[in-house]
């Protein structure tokens, strides 16, 4: 008998368990995300259909917003509640059984209490303290609802107390709803922070499903196809699922609450238990939801049969994959910049094939400009495969914010991810060269031949003195010396106004170029300016006394005969020797002037390693086109049989080597600077091209036991 008693009172300790635990939802990490349904069950027994209608709002809803406890509450009797429940909880169908029995029940009264439910649900949302984003679906219609009109009216401490909370209501009118309480249910959501959709099929379940997935931020509802089927028709749709898909939720939408669906995975395999992508399907009357976790990528095929009436379906997809611009801060006005993107798996970088990236920059003041990106090595790309994306964006020339909206493209599965950042562009310092008339100038004389006025935006901009740095060539043997001479300090070394001095040693022609180095707006800067030549004339001839010839004695008194010239030993007229001669020490003097240039230009010299010391190319040992070879200062850069350096020049002068890019050659990088237009390539400078990095060497490296290719 006390085993008995014992056992009657465990059971009614398990019993009473099981009926709190359906009463209170289970405690989470943080506030819990609510779904409170509130229905008017008199307009819902008046509209035909329109428990089915309520059943499918039910399901779509906690297939979309699995993460919430449900609630219902009757509008007419707020007393009695269902909940909270988990959609995830194998008790929701317990849940849903008991919620339709209460849709088909009569009401309770003839009245309508909003006002009291309302209340209701905000003093229990207020007890568990609810997270934002709880929502209130207030579901009624018919064409009269004076407690609605009055609520709408007159809204009450509690709609706004809702709308403080974050906790908007969502007005929900039944088919054949009257005008004024779909303007009054709109009117009581508006005042709460929410809006409103017809429980219509396919059109109003489909946009409040979209709705959803926006605000919950887990994408978009896109269409996939629209019918009218018949009993007798079968219908056949394709889904396109793109790579990288972590979840993919397909909706089917259709007016009759018969028929039947099967879905198809990409090798023409119906999906079923056990397949890894697999769906797990909610039936509804009206809407049919299938969710696919890591599907197959490829065309899943839907076909439909023994329905009467409108149909669609919609998708809407997870996919690991996202796309975003690298920070590069703000870029400068009126100068091409490189526009990096990534592709990320899960915040991890990835390397995709078979995509295409695009990037529309665009301002209120600008028309939308559109780059392609690629990942090939190429056209501002640094290395092929290397998950970043780039190209060499025009230069920007306005300052301000510009939007940049990304596009990452599947062209075999027409599917796309686009993202969108904002590029801001403003004034960079820049060098002012106003070059000085040098038309007379002459060796050994010091003379000022330009000067660099430092500014941003047409305003001065001080520099440290050292950001300032030239670079010359000459076809001189000896260059001579340059100056940079800040006119006036500004403070601690800096100046933006300065003076170039240049002192050549013998005549020739000199080609000058300043380069300001920087740090401005968080980024190392460059700017170089246009080169100019400077020519240093010869000094003048010292004039010399000519010879005079001795006279000759008068020669003696001769007696005068006429001659008379005889035309057989007459000289004829004399050829012009003296411009002939001239003519030939012309071409000499031009031949021997050619032969002293091309003696005094530098021949190539220096080492190319790779990044394992290994000995690339030796300069002075690389084989040249005899045609092109006459200027001993320049070497191109396919003539090295380097891949990567076929669109550069390179060209050495006695204590620097200079590299210059044709536009349409592929991208290089000094010391991971991208390289546009020319650049002097320093001691040990590292040369990066086609994903290889090269080291450049005035002198060979100890022990390499390595020799160039050349």
């Amino acid at each position: 008998m006390l085993r008995i008693k014992l056992l009657v009172s465990v059971l009614a300790v398990m019993l009473m368990a099981g009926l709190v635990s359906q009463s209170a939802p289970v405690r989470a990490a943080g506030p819990p995300e609510m779904v409170v349904l509130v229905v008017d069950r008199d307009s819902v027994g008046r509209t035909s259909g329109g428990a089915d209608l309520v059943e499918s709002l039910v399901g779509l809803v906690s297939v979309l917003r699995s993460d919430h406890f449900f609630m219902y509450v009757n509008a007419d009797d707020p007393s009695e509640m269902l909940g909270p429940m988990l959609p995830e909880d194998q008790r929701f169908t317990v849940f849903k059984s008991r919620l339709n029995r209460e849709l088909t029940s009569p009401p309770v009264s003839g009245h309508w209490k909003f006002a009291d439910a309302l209340a209701r649900v905000y003093n229990y949302l207020s007890d568990e303290g609810a997270a934002q984003g709880s929502t209130v679906y207030l579901v009624t219609g018919g064409s009269s609802q004076p407690d609605l009109s009055e609520l709408a009216d007159a809204p009450g401490p509690i709609v706004g107390l809702l709308a403080q909370n974050g906790w908007p209501i969502v007005g929900l009118s039944l088919p054949g709803s009257s005008a004024d309480v779909a303007a009054d249910l709109r009117d009581l959501s508006l005042h709460s922070g929410g809006t409103t959709f017809e429980l219509s099929v396919p059109d109003g379940l489909a946009s409040l499903s979209d709705n959803v997935l926006t605000t919950d931020a887990r994408g978009s509802l896109d269409v996939v196809s629209e019918d009218v089927a018949d009993l007798d028709t079968v219908l056949t749709s394709f889904v396109t699922i793109a790579p990288g898909t972590d979840e993919a939720t397909i909706l089917f939408f259709k007016q009759s609450a018969h028929g039947s669906l099967r879905l198809s995975n990409p090798l023409g395999l119906e999906a079923s238990a056990g397949d890894r992508s697999s769906p797990s399907v909610i039936e509804t009357p009206h809407v049919v939801i299938w969710r696919l976790s890591d599907p197959a990528p490829g065309r899943w095929k839907v076909d439909v049969q023994g329905i009467d009436g409108n149909v669609s379906i919609w998708q809407s997809t997870l996919n690991k994959y996202s796309i975003g611009l690298e920070q590069m801060g703000a870029v400068p006005v009126g100068r091409p910049t490189i526009l990096i993107a990534s592709v990320r798996d899960r915040g991890q970088r990835a390397a995709l094939e078979g995509v295409k990236v695009s990037a529309v920059i665009s301002s209120p003041e600008s028309s939308p400009v559109t780059y392609e990106l690629n990942d090939e090595g190429r056209d501002g790309d640094l290395a092929a495969g290397d998950g970043f994306f780039s190209a060499t964006v025009s230069a920007i020339s306005q300052a301000g914010e510009h939007l940049a909206r990304l596009d990452l493209h599947w062209p075999e599965y027409d599917h796309r991810i686009t993202s969108e950042s904002t590029i801001v562009s403003q004034a960079f310092p820049v060098i002012d060269l106003i070059t000085l008339p040098t038309d007379d100038l002459r060796p050994g004389e010091r003379t000022a031949v330009a000067r660099l006025e430092v500014n941003v935006d047409g305003q001065p901009y001080a520099v440290p003195v050292d950001a300032i740095v030239s670079s010359m060539s000459s076809n001189a043997r000896r260059k001579g010396a340059l100056e940079v001479k800040p006119r006036e300090l500004v403070s601690s070394n800096r100046a933006w106004l300065y003076d170039v001095f240049f002192t050549s040693e013998e005549p020739g022609g000199h080609t000058l170029i300043f380069h300001l180095e920087t740090e401005y707006a968080d980024r190392q800067y460059v700017f170089s300016t246009d080169s100019f030549v400077v020519p240093v004339l010869p000094p003048p001839l010292s004039p010399r006394r000519q010879p005079v010839a001795a006279q000759a004695p008068p020669a003696p008194a001769a007696v005068s005969q006429v001659v008379t010239p005889d035309p057989e030993t007459e000289e004829p007229s004399s050829f012009p020797w003296e411009w002939a001669v001239a003519g030939l020490g012309a071409v000499a003097m031009i031949v021997i002037g050619g032969a002293l240039l091309r003696m005094s230009l530098p021949r190539p010299y220096g080492f190319l390693y790779d990044d394992r010391n290994k000995l690339v190319v030796d300069f002075s040992a690389v084989r040249r086109n005899p045609l092109t070879s006459f200027l001993r200062d320049t070497l191109p850069g396919k003539a090295t049989a380097v891949q990567g350096l076929e669109g550069v020049t390179f060209r050495f002068w006695r204590n620097r080597v200079g590299i210059t890019r044709r536009q349409d050659a592929p991208t290089i990088r000094i010391n991971s600077q991208p390289l546009v237009g020319e650049a002097i390539v320093e001691e040990q400078a590292w040369i990066g091209s086609g994903g290889r990095l090269y080291s450049f060497q005035t002198s060979p490296l100890p022990d390499t036991g390595a020799s160039a290719d050349a």
